[in-house]
């Protein structure tokens, strides 16, 4: 298991628009840790930037896929997926660490009484990945966005799964 000197590996996903947009002006520009453990999907798919278009859930969809790969990738460590929109105002892999040592099995950060995630702190294991697995297919069948999939799965998913809002 991850000890908690080492580096927790970083995830996101961009395409052509979110590259120019917000990766190099937002994400890694205000990113206040080494970089060395930020991994950057490049997606194929053309996204003009509107929220639930076809473009957008294609998108979607192509994350969850990328999500349950670095799930196996890393069985028994912790891993960090990031939208690339995000921007860090303060150091935060303290608190991180603090999280995965209370051994939650996915932290999203707080968006009211929901969770947002744009921030998911992940234990790989396969609690998270049987999760993530049926996010993916819920998301397939529905005309949401994984947002609201995912606060209704994490509301209903056993209890020895634990989802912790930060």
């Amino acid at each position: 298991m991850m000890g908690q000197s080492q580096d927790i590996k970083i995830y996101t996903l961009v395409n052509e628009t979110h590259k120019k947009l917000f990766l190099d002006d937002y994400f890694l520009d205000t990113y206040p840790h080494s970089k060395g453990n930020v991994e950057v999907f490049e997606s194929n798919i053309d996204h003009d930037g509107d929220f639930m278009s076809g473009s957008f859930l294609n998108i979607i969809e192509e994350k969850l896929n990328l999500i349950l790969k670095t799930i196996d990738d890393n069985r028994g460590d912790y891993i960090l997926w990031m939208d690339a929109d995000i921007q860090f105002f303060r150091s935060f892999m303290d608190e991180i660490k603090q999280k995965m040592g209370g051994g939650e099995d996915i932290v999203f950060q707080s968006e009211g009484n929901n969770y947002n995630v744009g921030i998911q702190l992940i234990k790989c294991n396969a609690d998270t990945k049987e999760f993530y697995r049926k996010a993916l297919l819920e998301f397939k069948d529905s005309e949401l966005n994984e947002q609201p999939i995912i606060n209704t799965i994490a509301d209903d998913f056993p209890q020895d799964f634990t989802v912790y809002r930060n």
